[in-house]
């Protein structure tokens, strides 16, 4: 397979032949994938500004569905991209370990190590979690008192009118989803399901039509439209803290990657993911420039 990525060039005029090999010729070079929606575009660009610094040429792959992006990694069509560990343990290894899959340092120990059979290497995780989470206006959660998904389920109890929950189809279907949600919070017939689609959820929650909805805690209108997350005080939802997942043959030829990234673990929280994804779909500001503005604010 390497033997057709050498070339041989003959020159007349010295009589000489001159071999070249792309694994020699701009050796520092690394291909970064990122699934199809905006939070992992952001991450890819950030890692691709801060390898930049750090003397690689790098090319990003986006608009990659997960699978296929997973199937990418494996093939070497891509050398790393951002995984999230509950998305690698419940999909890929098709795992439902409750005490594993919500608890955020066992998910990562478990896929790292199983991974590492693979060639694959994870490193450090990040501070923020993009699952799923219950969302409330923020006037609406302060009138209420309302901090936890507990809060949520004996204010449902308490009211006498039902009160409007709106979910995607497939939450509501899926058996990890709504009915043993709702088991384990004990929510009360008075809670009035909507079904819709994802984005319209946010809209009908800003807007009113109804008083709760399900999201994902990094999404930037939560930050933008005031609403705030609810606490999953029994811890309910799979953790999906992502790291950067790498091809152990790239990272062994190339070991400062795992230091030039090192900022994004550290410094990345889900307020900032919030703050970011806002920037992107609710300013309408490049992705290639608010990554730009994140490195300058962490790394001086």
């Amino acid at each position: 397979m390497h033997n057709k990525l050498i070339k041989f060039i003959f020159t007349p005029m010295v009589g000489l032949f001159l071999f070249i090999c792309p694994h020699i010729v701009g050796a520092k070079s690394i291909t970064i994938g990122a699934k199809d929606f905006t939070e992992q575009h952001i991450l890819a660009e950030i890692a691709s500004q801060l390898l930049k610094k750090n003397g690689f040429t790098t090319t990003i792959r986006a608009n990659i569905p997960t699978t296929l992006l997973r199937q990418a990694l494996e093939n070497g069509e891509v050398d790393m991209y951002f995984e999230y560990n509950g998305t690698a343990y419940t999909v890929f290894y098709k795992q439902s370990d409750t005490k594993i899959m919500s608890d955020p340092a066992a998910c990562y120990k478990w896929v790292s190590t199983n991974d590492s059979e693979k060639g694959l290497v994870w490193l450090s995780p990040f501070k923020f979690n993009n699952t799923y989470s219950i969302m409330l206006r923020q006037n609406y959660a302060k009138k209420h008192k309302l901090k936890t998904i507990s809060d949520f389920a004996q204010h449902i109890e308490d009211m006498t009118t039902s009160v409007g929950f709106g979910m995607n189809a497939e939450f509501y279907a899926r058996p990890d989803g709504f009915r043993p949600l709702a088991k384990a919070y004990n929510f009360s017939r008075k809670l009035k399901i909507e079904k819709m689609d994802t984005g319209i959820i946010y809209k009908a929650l800003k807007d009113k039509q109804i008083e709760a909805g399900l999201g994902y805690t990094t999404d930037g209108r939560i930050y933008s439209w005031g609403f705030v997350n609810l606490e999953d005080n029994l811890n309910y939802f799979p953790v999906y803290n992502p790291s950067a997942v790498i091809r152990k043959e790239k990272l062994t030829s190339h070991p400062e990657i795992e230091e030039a990234l090192k900022v994004m673990s550290e410094k990345l929280t889900n307020e900032d993911m919030k703050k970011l994804n806002a920037k992107v779909d609710i300013e309408n500001i490049d992705v290639n420039i608010v990554a730009r503005d994140w490195i300058t604010k962490h790394t001086q």
